[in-house]
């Protein structure tokens, strides 16, 4: 079985060696722990993913394990959490609990027993809430995020935007002749198409971006760009790598698509529903300029 990696950030070194010395007692040393002081090291380490749990003291210094909670979950991350206190708080509990904590334990009266409980409590709990999260947000054809999907992560896309004060984009794409493609060549084809779209917006877009087939050959990519000038490149990538898809495939009957692109500055207010409406006005215009319909 392999260790689990678990993140402890505590400003209180003694805190960190009864952890310690607690799963120590482990009888398969199933735990592999690492500790962090300080919490702008301990928040950007907790950021990147690379833990199964995290362990947080409520008292990080000037700032709290709920102001640290928060942060990583306006991130996106979905990691379990363990929060730890000094003394039993009813509304620190209730506060964790709002904010996703799946534990909340005072080290006080700490036992290994007790510990180990939560953490493999957190672990089942966030292995099933992804499991159902995933399977509700995921286009099962294409494998990308449906559009509950990108209803379920813009919100949080658009905090990420403002606090890089970067243009937050959606571009809406649908394929050129879809039906007819479907019509002349069958589904079996279609379906062949819609996969190849799908392959080409992951390769061209970030793993961070987000990804969506709404329905039918329509898609929407959100991504996080520093100026307008970039969606025009992104753009020009995208056709690349369709151009590429074609020259390899050598068919009378060519993978194309039309794009509607629309960028919110940093500052504005978010509204995905607004976002989509101009995106669609746009791809519409520019389905208008090749004699095509929707």
């Amino acid at each position: 079985m392999d260790s689990v990696k678990i993140l402890m950030v505590d400003d209180d070194e003694d805190d960190y060696l009864i952890v310690r010395d607690i799963l120590e007692e482990s009888p398969e040393n199933k735990y592999t722990l690492e500790w962090l002081p300080e919490y702008e090291k301990g928040l950007q380490l907790a950021s990147n993913g690379n833990h199964d749990v995290i362990i947080l003291d409520y008292h990080l210094g000037g700032k709290t394990g709920l102001d640290l909670l928060t942060t990583l979950r306006d991130k996106g991350s979905s990691l379990p959490v363990i929060l730890l206190t000094g003394a039993g708080d009813y509304s620190i509990d209730t506060q964790a609990m709002e904010l996703g904590a799946t534990a909340y334990l005072d080290k006080n009266t700490l036992t290994y027993k007790q510990l180990d409980r939560s953490i493999r409590y957190s672990l089942s709990q966030y292995s099933q809430l992804k499991y159902l999260q995933d399977l509700s947000m995921t286009d099962q054809l294409t494998g990308l995020h449906n559009r509950r999907g990108l209803i379920a992560l813009s919100e949080q896309h658009w905090r990420v935007a403002q606090r890089e004060e970067a243009l937050l984009c959606l571009f809406l794409m649908d394929l050129d002749k879809f039906k007819e493609t479907n019509d002349t060549s069958g589904h079996q084809v279609g379906d062949e198409f819609l996969i190849a779209f799908a392959e080409t917006l992951n390769a061209n877009f970030r793993g961070s971006d987000i990804i969506c087939r709404l329905g039918g050959d329509e898609f929407a990519v959100l991504a996080i760009i520093s100026a307008d000038a970039d969606s025009k490149k992104q753009l020009k990538r995208l056709d690349k790598h369709v151009a590429e898809f074609n020259d390899q495939r050598n068919s009378d009957h060519p993978l194309a698509y039309s794009a509607g692109v629309v960028c919110l500055p940093s500052g504005e207010p978010f509204s995905l529903d607004l976002l989509i409406s101009e995106a669609d006005k746009r791809l519409y215009a520019v389905k208008n300029e090749k004699n095509l319909s929707r």
